[in-house]
């Protein structure tokens, strides 16, 4: 029975590494230590041009969140005028005790000047995470937005996607 299941995970890992392109296997370099994600909110206090810090929780062996977090490396020139992006393992103890509540990848949490932005969408409860594999687009209107709320004293930012 071990042994079946240790065949199945493989199985599952390759057909994720084949569908997104090198996969689980290379997500690991990428994803931070909680201390550093709490090193780089804190100096966004300082960083007028550069404010918003975004968190990018995801678990190497789940599928939509490392699409998520390959779209998200791939978008880092575009995002790279206003946000940080950062990748952390939501399965890590660190991440685990350094942001609880965090159950399901991919969640992104945004970050404005050290501050978590609040979310809403229509027939969800109000959240500091955005659950799900959104679109770069959609995404960058949502960042824009939190942006434009947060600076004009803030609020929740309503997301439609």
């Amino acid at each position: 029975m071990l042994r079946s299941l240790v065949g199945s995970e493989m199985c599952i890992r390759d057909s994720i590494n084949a569908e997104y392109g090198g996969g689980v296997s290379d997500m690991e370099e990428h994803c931070r230590p909680w201390s550093e994600v709490a090193a780089a909110v804190s100096a966004s206090t300082a960083a007028p041009a550069k404010p918003m810090v975004l968190v990018c929780f995801m678990q190497q062996w789940c599928p939509p969140a490392v699409h998520t977090a390959r779209m998200l490396l791939d978008a880092q020139k575009e995002l790279a005028g206003f946000a940080d992006v950062l990748m952390v393992d939501a399965d890590s103890q660190d991440v685990r005790d350094g942001f609880p509540g965090v159950v399901c990848t991919p969640a992104l949490v945004l970050f404005y000047k050290g501050a978590l932005v609040r979310f809403q969408r229509q027939s969800w409860p109000e959240d500091s995470k955005l659950m799900g594999c959104p679109e770069l687009a959609d995404l960058i209107d949502t960042l824009h937005c939190a942006r434009q709320t947060s600076e004009q004293g803030g609020g929740v930012v309503l997301v439609e996607w």
